[in-house]
């Protein structure tokens, strides 16, 4: 059935009667589709706001486990991004991860050790201990020392632990892990 009472432009054009119920009835559907996808949007937030929760709990228990271990902020942070960059190995037991290393007369913040006896240090340097001349001095002769010794050494700062620590502790795995 042909309706011609569309008019387009200042034209009549004939319309179908498909046309007529689409026109009515399609915005209906569209509101429907639109009211059901933000549903399951909101859902879907939510859900994952739960999920983020629970993430965060688990961690900040982990991080206060790991505090107790460490002398400062920027090791705890270090810390949970090696244990989480090295998880796999860890439960594989291809790995331990050890804060507060004793070698020689030096304190390590961090060890990742093989099981073949091949052993990272991963040293976390704040602003106030690791910036004057003497300092910078010291690390570099303690370096040196452990490089002789076999030891591999990897240095962070402690802006580039905040605000990168996943990638510093990807960088140990790199360098150290895959070589």
């Amino acid at each position: 059935m042909i309706f011609p009472d569309a008019k387009v432009e200042g034209e009549f054009r004939p319309v179908t009667i498909g046309q007529v119920i689409a026109s009515r009835v399609w915005p209906d559907i569209v509101k429907a589709r639109r009211l059901e996808l933000e549903r399951a949007l909101a859902v879907a937030k939510a859900q994952r706001a739960c999920a983020d929760r629970r993430v965060a709990v688990a961690t900040s228990k982990f991080t206060k486990s790991i505090d107790k271990l460490t002398e400062s902020p920027i090791e705890t942070q270090m810390g949970v991004a090696l244990y989480e960059i090295f998880a796999n190995e860890i439960f594989a037991n291809e790995c331990e991860i050890i804060p507060g290393w004793k070698w020689e007369r030096y304190r390590a913040d961090w060890i990742v050790r093989k099981p073949n006896g091949k052993i990272a240090v991963v040293e976390c340097d704040g602003a106030p201990y690791h910036s004057s001349k003497d300092q910078i001095a010291k690390d570099r002769r303690r370096d040196r020392k452990m490089l002789r010794a076999g030891l591999a050494v990897f240095r962070f700062t402690g802006s580039d632990i905040f605000l990168y620590a996943d990638i510093c502790a990807l960088k140990v795995k790199v360098a150290f892990w895959e070589a």
